[in-house]
C-alpha cells in the first residue's frame, strides 16, 4: 500500500460502517466487509462504486486510490482460479483494498431502500420483510401517500428519481396510495407487498413468474432496474464518509455506470 501522511486506516472506516450498517445483519449467503486488504492499511483516497468492475479497479490503480468501497462484493462466489484480470486479483497485486456493504446495507436503517423512499419524497412507515427480528431490521419499506396517484404518474416519478434509462410498468386496477419499495433484485418481495395490502410495488429485476403473480393479484409493479435502485448507495456513502473523515478524499467512480443500454 502506498505511504500517505494520513493517519486514517482501514479499520477506522470499517468500524464506522459497522455501526452504520452492522456487518452481522447480512444474509448467510453474502460476503461483506473487507474482502481485499487488511485493517492496518493506510487510507487517503477512496473510490466508491456499485460494483468493483475491471474499469473501476483500473481507475483506482491509475489514479492512486487506496480503497474501493462498493455495495456489491468483489468476491461473491468462490474463486476457482486467480486470473490476473479478475478484479479481486487486480486489487490484491496492486496493493489496493476493497470493502463491501451489501445485504447489511440493504437491511440497515437508512440503507438502500430508505434512500429510495427519500428520493421519491416519501416517508417510511415500516419494514416490508423483517429478516432479522431481534434487531428489527429487514428488506423493503412501506409508505402511504396522502393522495392517490396513477400507475403511469408514479412510474414517471420513479424514472426521474432514480435516473433510470427506462422503467417497466404493470398497471394495477386502482389508483395508488400504499406503496412497497425494495432495492436491487427484489421481485420476491412482491408477495409481501400483496400481503401488506399495498397498491404498488417498486423494485428491480422482476422475473416473468413474478410479473404474472402481480397481474393476477391486480397490484401495480414498477421495475426500475437493479442498478438504478442501488447505485444511489454511492452518493450517500460519499456524503457520510466525507463528513466523518475530512482528512481523506472520497470520489464516486466515473465507471460506476449501468453496463448496458436499451436499443
Amino acid at each position: 500500500m502506498e505511504n500517505h501522511s494520513s493517519s486514517l486506516n482501514l479499520k477506522e472506516i470499517y468500524d464506522f460502517l459497522d455501526k452504520l450498517a452492522p456487518f452481522s445483519i447480512c444474509d448467510s449467503y453474502d460476503n461483506v466487509g473487507i474482502l481485499v486488504g487488511e485493517k492496518t492499511h493506510k487510507v487517503k483516497k477512496v473510490l466508491i462504486a456499485l460494483d468493483a468492475t475491471v474499469p473501476v479497479v483500473e481507475q483506482a490503480i491509475d489514479e492512486g486510490f487506496d480503497l474501493v468501497l462498493c455495495h456489491h462484493p468483489v468476491i461473491f462466489h468462490p474463486l476457482k482460479n486467480l486470473s490476473p484480470n479478475n478484479p479481486a486479483v487486480k486489487l490484491s497485486i496492486n496493493n489496493k483494498c476493497m470493502l463491501a456493504l451489501h445485504t447489511n446495507f440493504d437491511c440497515a436503517d437508512y440503507g438502500t431502500t430508505d434512500i429510495m423512499v427519500s428520493l421519491l419524497g416519501l416517508k417510511s412507515e415500516g419494514i416490508l420483510n423483517v429478516e432479522f427480528p431481534q434487531q428489527n431490521k429487514g428488506y423493503g419499506r412501506i409508505c402511504t401517500l396522502r393522495e392517490g396517484i396513477s400507475p403511469l404518474s408514479l412510474a414517471e416519478k420513479v424514472k426521474q428519481a432514480y435516473n433510470c434509462q427506462k422503467v417497466r410498468l404493470l398497471s394495477g386496477k386502482t389508483d395508488i396510495k400504499k406503496i412497497a419499495l425494495a432495492s436491487g433484485g427484489s421481485g420476491s418481495e412482491i408477495k409481501n407487498a400483496i400481503n401488506h395490502g399495498c397498491d404498488a410495488f417498486i423494485g428491480g429485476d422482476i422475473k416473468h413468474d413474478q410479473w404474472i403473480d402481480a397481474l393476477n393479484y391486480g397490484i401495480t409493479v414498477i421495475d426500475a432496474g437493479h442498478f438504478p435502485t442501488e447505485n444511489i448507495f454511492c452518493a450517500y456513502m460519499k456524503k457520510v464518509l466525507s463528513e466523518k473523515f475530512p482528512q481523506a478524499e472520497f470520489v464516486i467512480s466515473k465507471n460506476s455506470v449501468e453496463p448496458f443500454i436499451f436499443v
